[in-house]
């Protein structure tokens, strides 16, 4: 076989079963059984060395034929779901949730790294993170707001992880709450955007408190206490 250049990390080829010729009949061809790597710029991406040796009943051998095979990924993760599970209660304007993002990649093993919209800004994020949702008149609009303090919601909110137990990463709107969620490879292929279900304050949505239990808050779906996220076939 020639060698391959740009093959996407999912079109790699096994090795092919190879004859030789010799002035023995019995000549027989080893088929690599074990691909020699050399990692690329990111984890996506790799050379595949791959000998083929002959050797006949005097076991005289040689590798006859080396193949070189280019590995390349330009291909993103693929979200499947995006999951806002509720922390405590649910406050009139503001509340605790964990993000729980489940994506895969087909040529990165490693982990992906994970980005949110929300009104034109982009904030870094982790899987499993806490973030808080505030219900906020500001002349600013939406925005995103990182910030170690408490506001007067969080002073005057029980300590039930719905404020100031819920890490410095605020999401600030007087409007409905919609995340969208990106991830990313170690070669910088990003995902479809993926968005969360709404959420809104003050009747605007689903009160968890009405049921006194810890809700869910999926892709594509309403709030809906008893699942977990919407999955993107």
């Amino acid at each position: 076989p020639g060698n391959l250049t740009s093959v996407e990390c999912s079109d790699v080829p096994p090795a092919e079963n190879l004859g030789a010729s010799d002035c023995d009949p019995s000549v027989t061809v080893a088929t690599p059984n074990a691909d020699v790597i050399t990692p690329g710029a990111c984890a996506g991406t790799y050379t595949i060395k791959r000998p083929w040796t002959a050797t006949d009943a005097c076991s005289n051998s040689t590798t006859t034929l080396e193949q070189t095979i280019g590995v390349v990924d330009t291909t993103g993760p693929v979200i499947d779901s995006v999951t806002l599970t509720l922390q405590g209660k649910k406050h009139k304007k503001h509340a605790c949730y964990r993000m729980d993002i489940v994506a895969s990649d087909a040529c990165d093993d490693g982990d992906l790294e994970y980005t949110v919209e929300f009104n034109g800004q982009q904030v870094s994020v982790t899987n499993g993170q806490l973030i808080q949702l505030h219900r906020k008149k500001s002349k600013k609009g939406c925005r995103i707001k990182i910030d170690g303090g408490s506001s007067d919601d969080d002073n005057n909110a029980e300590d039930d992880e719905s404020s100031a137990d819920c890490g410095t990463l605020k999401f600030e709107c007087d409007g409905e709450f919609v995340l969208n969620v990106t991830a990313t490879d170690d070669c910088l292929n990003p995902s479809a955007s993926v968005p969360t279900a709404p959420i809104t304050f003050d009747g605007g949505g689903h009160n968890h408190d009405d049921h006194g239990s810890h809700g869910n808050e999926g892709v594509g779906n309403g709030v809906d206490d008893d699942t977990s996220g919407h999955a993107h076939n």
